[in-house]
């Protein structure tokens, strides 16, 4: 079911570009964003940095945030935390984790994507620590109160696209998660 939603994710990407991008040719972020995702993946640096928190679908036990490169598709980096399939986050659970990061270990999932029709590398090992949490805004979403924060912190992991490893180090974000108000 967690590939699923990253699956769902990358048809969602193909499917809505109109052209092929390349790293050269992506759009430059706004200078004020305050939201991104930098890290090294294989020897490249990237710094994706957009201009308003990019959010994607989720199910109720776990959160998930996603960064891109200005008003590009990719590259697109997903970060997902999960609890066991019958806990319903809520907005205490996503306050606890700058306190209790040590142990998000098992909880936790990296992919990346680098270009259009591209391969979705996962993390296969992942080091994270979330170093602080910050309350973005509420939205009501189709009559529901959804809770917007900022995780901060840093990461690193084994990357693979199944067949092969490759290196994600240096991660550093600011990234946001959204949760229901329960």
């Amino acid at each position: 079911m967690r590939y699923l939603s990253l699956i769902f994710l990358g048809c969602i990407l193909i499917f809505s570009s109109c052209k092929k991008n390349k790293e050269t040719e992506q759009t430059t972020p706004a200078a004020d964003s305050a939201y991104f995702f930098q890290f090294n993946f294989g020897g490249t640096d990237y710094h994706l940095k957009s201009a308003l928190p990019a959010n994607v679908l989720h199910y109720p036990h776990e959160i998930k945030g996603t960064q891109v490169h200005g008003n590009s598709e990719v590259p697109v980096i997903v970060l997902t935390i999960s609890w066991p399939g019958t806990h319903l986050v809520s907005d205490a659970d996503i306050l606890s984790l700058e306190e209790n990061s040590s142990g998000l270990a098992g909880k936790s999932q990296l992919s990346f994507m680098k270009e259009v029709n591209g391969t979705i590398w996962h993390s296969t090992s992942l080091s994270l620590s979330i170093t602080g949490v910050e309350f973005i805004e509420g939205q009501t979403i189709t009559g529901e109160l959804v809770l917007v924060y900022a995780l901060r912190g840093t990461c690193q992991a084994t990357m693979s696209d199944g067949t092969n490893n490759v290196a994600l180090t240096r991660g550093l974000f600011n990234l946001p998660v959204s949760v229901l108000a329960r």
